[in-house]
């Protein structure tokens, strides 16, 4: 385990006590709240467990750089303190890269993993970096507008793209870009082939930030790995096809059924 696990907000969702366990992360920029409206599908089947980034959501700002590997350190000590054990994972982007490295380094606690618009590595670090200098010298609200074209299909309602939007000019600026720095460095492409936990990596046929043939390449390289296109929908997928995600996960799950 890391010497410097990361605080993270960790929340239950109410009246779910009693389901197998679902850990659910969001993408960078957002928060806990993309999963909103996916909650309806899962909050029924899974006891729901929601994480957020520090600085994102209600988590507290990060106070210096860290990891990935740091991020799931932190993840897997708070659900330990719950006593929570063993559950089923599903992550956006770079919580899905939390995901990788669960299946990587804690494949015991991890039933299966949906890994959602991720890829073991992003395509290109530097832009990364960069976005991280242009959020601590400007902040995040030129990225709300580039945002826009960016992260939604062209089908996707205005008013969806406006409340994703909004988390990210909630963001702490900061906070964002250690988040986008840990995302630059991380890189499990050569140790995909080591996972053996169920991984279903979804991609979104109108990605532009990660496109849907990453999701594909990713469950090749993986033991025992699966992909799935959702249409009409981009790197906000959760929040655009939210009935789409949420029936994969539950099919996914119960596919890979593991006594808890």
């Amino acid at each position: 385990m890391s010497a410097t696990p990361v605080a993270l907000r960790l929340s239950e969702e109410p009246g779910t006590q009693s389901g197998v366990p679902l850990v659910l992360g969001h993408s960078l920029g957002t928060s806990a709240e993309l999963w909103s409206e996916a909650l309806p599908w899962l909050r029924d089947r899974f006891r729901v467990f929601l994480w957020e980034l520090p600085g994102h959501g209600g988590g507290k700002p990060a106070t210096g750089p860290y990891r990935v590997e740091d991020v799931t350190d932190g993840l897997v000590a708070g659900l330990r303190a719950r006593g929570v054990d063993s559950f089923h994972y599903a992550g956006v982007s770079i919580s899905g890269c939390v995901g990788l490295d669960l299946c990587l380094r804690y494949p015991e606690s991890v039933t299966t993993a949906t890994v959602i618009s991720t890829g073991a590595r992003v395509d290109d670090p530097p832009l990364m970096r960069e976005r991280a200098v242009v959020a601590r010298a400007d902040g995040l609200d030129g990225f709300v507008e580039a945002f826009r074209t960016r992260w939604f299909a062209t089908a996707t309602p205005a008013a969806t793209a406006d409340r994703i939007l909004s988390m990210l000019a909630r963001t702490d600026a900061e906070s964002y870009a250690f988040a986008a720095e840990a995302l630059a460095d991380f890189d499990v492409w050569n140790l995909v082939p080591r996972i053996e936990t169920p991984l279903l990596a979804v991609g979104a046929e109108e990605d532009r930030s990660v496109p849907v043939e990453r999701s594909f390449e990713l469950a090749r390289r993986a033991r025992r790995g699966s992909a799935i296109s959702i249409p009409r929908s981009a790197h906000s997928v959760v929040a655009e096809r939210p009935d789409a995600v949420s029936s994969v996960i539950v099919e996914f799950a119960e596919q890979h059924r593991r006594r808890q």
